[in-house]
């Protein structure tokens, strides 16, 4: 039975102001466990997202050859290959530039395969910092809430499969789905980069699938200006951050 996870995360009311990123500056900084730092979030304070992936190094890290806006990190832990892909779209027409972000998309899709010969667990999470400062999350009616300064506000919309089990551990949000050998299942995580969404933005990226846009996302880096200056919107560090 495959399991999978669609999260949306929104940011309603949390003052988020919009990323701001030179050329030179990557937006999304993903460490060697697959967490990632996007800049630009509560004032430029920063956003943290982790998602339970392997401790140790990634077997593999790398992005596409002719430049796409994608990166790519693979792990293997307890007979399953997990794979974290990062993608950055826009709503609107085009490839998303340090100019143009008004309308960036941050996809991080995770998936993971089971390569043992029996029935394996495997698991993922979802924990936020605001700031360097953990934020509480909790989940009720398919939306994750972030609870700061007691008042709870919505952050996520979250899509379970029957069969997948969820719950809530402190400030974090654990998922886990029993998969038979060989199968393989996804998380999905949808974080728009702009504020205020309006309620249609939302509804909007809700029922956007990952695999759409991929495919929209190479048709526009095809016709790009190639006469611009090239921007590679994610790092990926190369050993665990002190």
């Amino acid at each position: 039975m495959n399991w999978r996870f669609i999260i949306a995360v929104c940011g309603w009311g949390l003052g988020l102001a919009a990323p701001v990123a030179r050329a030179a500056e990557p937006l999304a900084v993903a460490r060697t466990n697959g967490s990632l730092a996007v800049s630009g979030f509560d004032k430029g304070a920063g956003l943290g997202l982790d998602f339970g992936l392997p401790a140790q190094a990634p077997e593999q890290c790398w992005s596409d050859d002719d430049g796409l806006p994608m990166l790519h990190q693979r792990w293997e832990k307890g007979g399953i290959r997990y794979h974290q892909t990062l993608m950055l779209t826009r709503l609107g027409e085009g490839c998303p530039s340090p100019s143009a972000l008004g309308e960036a998309v941050l996809w991080v899709r995770v998936s993971g395969e089971n390569l043992a010969t029996d029935y394996t667990n495997a698991t993922a999470k979802l924990a936020a910092r605001l700031g360097g400062q953990p934020v509480p999350l909790t989940l009720a009616g398919g939306m994750v809430m972030a609870h700061r300064g007691g008042n709870p506000e919505p952050l996520a919309i979250l899509d379970l499969p029957a069969g997948a089990a969820a719950a809530t551990n402190g400030a974090t949000l654990e998922f886990e789905g029993h998969m038979p050998p060989g199968t393989s299942g996804a998380m999905v995580l949808k974080l728009p980069l702009f504020r205020p969404l309006t309620p249609e933005q939302i509804e909007r990226i809700k029922f956007l699938e990952y695999d759409d846009e991929w495919q929209r996302l190479k048709k526009a880096w095809a016709r790009r200006d190639t006469n611009q200056p090239g921007w590679f919107p994610f790092r990926a560090e190369t050993s665990a951050a002190k």
